[in-house]
């Protein structure tokens, strides 16, 4: 023990004795030890830390599952089927059911828009916590004749309502009507989804009254302790078959139910390879840290050559030679480590401010930090560097030939029998910094490419908005439809609006599907009626998005309930449906759920309209086949409003909201943003991930680029008298120079097409991640000819500064 302590003070005296190269070589370590502990600390948070909760493994998530349909393979349990489980299950000691939903909340006159749960009052049974203020939900909060009572986040009491100490049994306004707020949950509670804000008593038998629409629920149930996953699929398996033939549905063999650990619903299998692949790419900048520490180790003990060979000689055995120079290696990453976990701990710090300030924030229990296992991987980063910086170089420097080891201070190329360790070096380097810099640069086309893809519509100067209007404030269809008509008006005459629509969906974003069927085709069971995509837009819709129709007329103020609905078709469904035929005048039924009313299945086509995207921008599971319908025949509670200007969209936002106010004080206009942001925002991950990338790359870039010139300028200093020599036999300069040259350039394509075999796997990776991602040849060339241009400015620099020096000069150093 006592000579270990020798060895590592020894080091430190080594520090003061050659500060700049020790300097270097923490620089190095700090870095690759710092960029992998932050980037498992990232993965550890995201896929390993799981869910705060006792026996989290018995949290069970369960829906149902269509496999027949690929985009949208999950689906929710009708109220019904969840009042029968409930009392037919055994497996659960508690099942608890949830409808997300986005609501006002506030005082009159002051709403906001918050993230919200409708839960039944066991549901702080199953996902528990204990209240910050107040109280939770008790049984009594969820019968029928309830008080209407409600529970708020940290974030709701302290943005919204100051953080007033007497807020519990005070009065608020949800959704335009009065609630009691009876509880506040602690910060670091936003379950069961994430990010949720607002908790409200789930009442079965008055939750479609309540909300308009929602008539299913998700179910999250903890499993009795005797009781394993498996034994719960079979029961659902039993369960769902009862439920199904006692409402008819006897063809639902492919709808099938889907229970699997709650984690899981945030955590999927792409974001776990994502996430391992990112580790695997931060592990490769360390190696490359620790190839750059190995080589100046390296030239560090060929100037100690004669003391070690002193040692050697005096007697000193070769494990205290190797316990010396290790000790040295250790110092440098013991001071990089603790460099990099300081820095690892404000830059986890800073990313978790900035992601959970975005729309689509992370769950709570995500939060980027520094755990125990973090700082235990650091101290095995350390290890590791410490093994692969130092180890080979300290065997070289402990060899028991004495003879040898002088005339490696004879200076000559051939006796230091380093180049294969200055050629290995080089090429692990290019070979790691190639295949970062490769995947880097994919990503980064990936998103100059989305953001310049061209919308099928004008973007510019087009203001979106959300806005809901509840059913208990409008009960009855007639007044949905005067709101939204005396709102269509009153956004019309707002200066600077050069036209106004609303809409259900945002254009060229994934929207919503019902069957239909053609009239005239024949059809073997309803399970092969065509699904397509719809959209409920006011007359104007397509004028607001700057397009005009192909065939047709646009929906009129005419086209209201107790008239024909009608219906206007994008290109893709004419062309799919009606291929040889104008599609004016045909008819199609739409046999989803969005129509109850069968008076109202049947569609007249009237207008045709260009392909809007309405699949999305980037997907390619459908065609892309829809139409769209006249609000005015099809009422939805929430809604999109669609703002043109000339003038910058943003300053009509406060006129838009007095317009609101002017209908009902209660209502608040939402994530009220150009298309074009709401557009970036949904890149908002894919932009993280990549600026991730990137630094990793830019850290191999410039690691690579320190390490290639060490290590020929290292190599060109031991080659001195070989250089005299060489130019005393008549070599000229520029043979020197191209002789350096072209043994490093060498080195270089060498590790280049290495480099290129690891790029494929590294990306193959990101390809999982991201689908549609591909390996792209332009980002390859571009990482190839950067570090092409590297390795020839690192070679020749130190070739022309060999291909100046005097002949005798140069024998004179030996």
């Amino acid at each position: 023990m006592q000579s270990l302590l020798d060895d590592f003070l020894f080091g430190i005296r080594l520090i003061r004795r050659r500060p700049y190269v020790a300097a270097v070589a923490i620089f190095c370590l700090s870095a690759g030890i710092g960029l992998s502990t932050a980037m498992f600390s990232l993965t550890y948070s995201i896929i390993g830390r799981g869910l705060p909760f006792e026996d989290q493994e018995r949290i069970i998530h369960v829906m149902r599952r269509d496999i027949t349909q690929q985009s949208s393979p999950t689906t929710p349990i009708y109220l019904d089927d969840f009042r029968y489980l409930r009392e037919h299950q055994t497996s659960f000691e508690n099942l608890t059911a949830i409808a997300p939903d986005g609501i006002t909340v506030g005082l009159a006159g002051h709403p906001r828009f918050r993230s919200a749960a409708y839960v039944t009052p066991n549901f702080f049974e199953v996902l528990p916590t204990q209240a910050a203020m107040g109280r939770l939900f008790s049984p009594e909060d969820g019968m029928p004749s309830a008080e209407s009572v409600l529970i708020l986040s940290d974030r709701v009491w302290r943005d919204q309502f100051a953080a007033a100490p007497d807020i519990i049994g005070k009065a608020c306004v949800c959704e335009g009507q009065p609630y009691t707020i009876v509880g506040v949950l602690p910060p670091e509670y936003d379950y069961p989804f994430g990010g949720t804000e607002v908790w409200m008593p789930l009442i079965p038998e008055t939750l479609v009254a309540q909300t308009g629409w929602i008539n299913t629920v998700t179910l999250i149930g903890r499993l009795n302790e005797d009781r394993s996953l498996e034994d719960a699929r079979s029961e659902a398996d039993v369960l769902f078959l009862q439920i199904d033939e006692m409402k008819g549905e006897t063809d639902q063999a492919h709808v099938v139910p889907n229970l699997r650990p709650m984690n899981e619903l945030f955590i999927g299998k792409e974001v776990k390879i994502l996430m391992w692949t990112m580790f695997g790419a931060t592990f490769l900048v360390l190696l490359i840290a620790c190839s750059n520490v190995s080589s100046l180790l390296q030239a560090r003990l060929v100037a100690r050559t004669n003391e070690l060979a002193i040692r050697s000689a005096l007697g000193a055995n070769r494990k205290r030679i190797i316990s010396q120079v290790l000790g040295e290696t250790f110092v440098w990453a013991l001071i990089g480590t603790c460099i990099g976990l300081v820095c690892s701990f404000f830059a986890l710090r800073f990313l978790w401010n900035f992601v959970s300030q975005q729309v689509f924030s992370p769950p709570s229990f995500m939060e980027f930090r520094m755990d125990p296992v973090s700082v235990l991987v650091a101290v095995g980063l350390m290890i590791v560097a410490v093994f692969f910086a130092g180890f080979f170089p300290a065997l070289r420097a402990s060899r028991p030939n004495i003879g040898v080891l002088l005339n490696d201070s004879t200076r000559t190329g051939s006796s230091l029998r380093l180049s294969r360790f200055s050629s290995l070096s080089t090429i692990t380097q290019l070979a790691m910094s190639l295949a970062l810099l490769v995947a880097a640069g994919r990503l980064i086309v990936a998103i100059i490419e989305a953001g310049t893809i061209e919308y099928p519509f004008d973007g510019k100067n087009l203001l979106v908005g959300s806005l809901s209007v509840d059913s208990q404030t409008y009960p009855e269809d007639e007044d949905q439809v005067k709101f939204w008509e005396e709102l269509h008006r009153n956004l019309k005459t707002i200066p600077g609006a050069s036209s106004v629509s609303i809409g259900f969906n945002m254009p060229a974003v994934f929207g919503m599907t019902d069957p239909i069927r053609i009239e005239g085709e024949s059809y073997a069971s309803e399970d092969d009626y065509p699904f397509v995509r719809f959209n409920v837009v006011t007359p104007g819709y397509f004028e607001t998005l700057g397009v005009s129709l192909l065939q047709g007329r646009d929906f009129e103020e005419a086209d209201k309930r107790g008239n024909e609905p009608v219906a206007i078709v994008n290109t893709v469904m004419a062309e799919k449906f009606w291929p040889d035929e104008s599609p004016l005048g045909k008819i199609f039924y739409v046999q989803g759920s969005s129509i109850l009313d069968e008076a109202n299945r049947a569609h007249r086509v009237i207008g045709v309209a260009p392909d809007l995207k309405m699949d999305g921008l980037f997907n390619e599971e459908d065609d892309g086949a829809g139409f769209y319908r006249s609000q005015g025949q099809s009422l939805w509670g929430d809604q999109k409003i669609f703002v043109r200007s000339e003038m910058e969209p943003g300053s009509l936002i406060p006129q838009i909201q007095r317009a609101i106010n002017t209908l009902d004080p209660n209502i608040a206009l939402t994530q009220a943003k150009t298309f074009e942001n709401h557009v970036h925002d949904t890149f908002f991950y894919f932009r993280f991930f990549i600026g991730l990338f990137s630094t990793f790359g830019a850290m191999a870039l410039v690691l690579c680029s320190a390490g290639i010139y060490g290590i020929i300028q290292f190599s060109v200093n031991q080659r001195v008298t070989e250089i005299g020599i060489r130019m005393a036999i008549g070599a000229k300069p520029s043979d020197i120079k191209w002789m350096i040259i072209r043994k490093g350039m060498v080195n270089a394509v060498i590790g280049l097409f290495v480099g290129t075999i690891l790029s494929f796997f590294l990306t193959k990776g990101l390809m999982i991640a991201f689908q549609g991602l591909e390996v792209e040849y332009l980002s390859l060339g571009a990482a190839i000819f950067i570090l092409l241009m590297v390795a020839l400015v690192a070679n020749s620099i130190p070739a022309r500064r060999a291909a100046r020096l005097d002949a005798m000069s140069a024998l004179r150093t030996q």
